[in-house]
This record gives C-alpha cells, structure tokens and sequence, in this order.
C-alpha cells in the first residue's frame, strides 16, 4: 500500500485549524491576559472614535478582556493562511504583524457589538 500525498492546501488548512485550538485553548488558559494586552493598546483608539466619560462602563470590563482573548484565536488561521506565500522569516514577521492586526480588530469589533450597546445614550 503505497502512501498519498496530501494536496499542500490540506496541510496548509490542517496546521491551520491546529494552530487556532492551541490558540483557542491558550488563550482561554490565560483567563484574558491577551484581551488585557489588546484593550490597553486599543482603548485609546476607541476612545477617539466613541468619546465617553468612561469607556467600560460598570463591570463590563472583563467581559471585554475575555471576549478579546476568546476571539482573537480566530485570526491565527486568518493569519497563518495568509503569510503561505512567504517563507522564514518574512513569513515569521508577516504571522506577527497579521496577529497583531486581529487583535486590534477583534478588540474593536468586540466594543461595538457587546460594550457599545450597553453603555447609556
């Protein structure tokens, strides 16, 4: 019985798929470290965009954290997918930088469909 190579794309998804639950599961181990990292990054930024007197209203802060850090594990497939083209350490600082970016979208998006609405008009 002669073994198959799987198509790169297989393999390229599988490690993929294994990164984001290492990542996944890392992350949600640290208990919101990650979001605690992204917020202090990210929060002055949302406060350029929506100005208010306080930011995080009431005890909504961890909320925000943990949902960063539960979300943010969705962008190391996003990003591992899309630095395939490169190679060493070009691909290394493409990974980085692509993380990096996740985080601060996720950071964002999870202000405005959790945090935003709940805050008083």
């Amino acid at each position: 019985m002669a073994l198959t190579r799987r198509p790169p794309w297989q393999a390229a998804l599988g490690s993929a798929l294994a990164g984001a639950a290492l990542s996944y599961l890392g992350t949600m181990i640290a208990f919101g470290l990650p979001g605690i990292g992204f917020a202090m990054v990210t929060l002055p930024l949302i406060g350029l965009i929506w100005p208010a007197e306080e930011l995080l209203p009431g005890d909504s802060f961890w909320t925000f954290f943990l949902l960063i850090s539960a979300w943010w594990g969705l962008s190391v497939p996003v990003a591992w997918l899309g630095t395939r083209r490169w190679a060493g350490w070009r691909r290394g600082l493409a990974f980085l930088a692509g993380m990096a970016l996740g985080g601060v979208v996720t950071a964002f998006a999870v202000y405005a469909v959790v945090i935003l609405p709940l805050k008083p008009a």
